[in-house]
């Protein structure tokens, strides 16, 4: 895909969003901040065993971050949570489709170690 289908993609993503409102139930959640920007993410993880069953996040800031964290919830949904725990750098900005500079990858993975840390806290 060309990068203007990516960026068409991620603006999609920013403006109507999946997996977004908080859960009623849920078995962790975190919310973290971007202090260099200001972008926050909150997550809520739903656990079915190891595996993720559900996730709901709410934030506000850049179009990236909010968009990262709406194609983030859709991959990790059904994913075992040593696999999520796995997922790299790298795998987001694949998942996102768009080189991002050193300043917005931390917008891109604001939302991976919001759900890494939630997970993180599971016992």
């Amino acid at each position: 895909m060309s990068r203007q289908i990516y960026m068409q993609n991620i603006m999609e993503h920013f403006k109507n969003p999946e997996n977004y409102g908080a859960l009623e139930v849920f078995d962790c959640s975190c919310e973290l901040k971007n202090v260099s920007c200001g972008d926050v993410i909150s997550v809520w993880l739903k656990m079915d065993g190891e595996v993720l069953s559900a996730i709901g996040f709410e934030g506000k800031g850049c179009a990236i971050s909010q968009a990262s964290m709406s194609i983030l919830s859709e991959e990790v949904i059904g994913m075992k949570k040593e696999d999520i725990l796995g997922i790299s750098s790298d795998d987001v900005v694949d998942m996102i489709g768009v080189d991002v500079g050193p300043t917005r990858l931390k917008c891109a993975l604001l939302g991976l170690s919001a759900v890494k840390k939630s997970l993180s806290e599971l016992t």
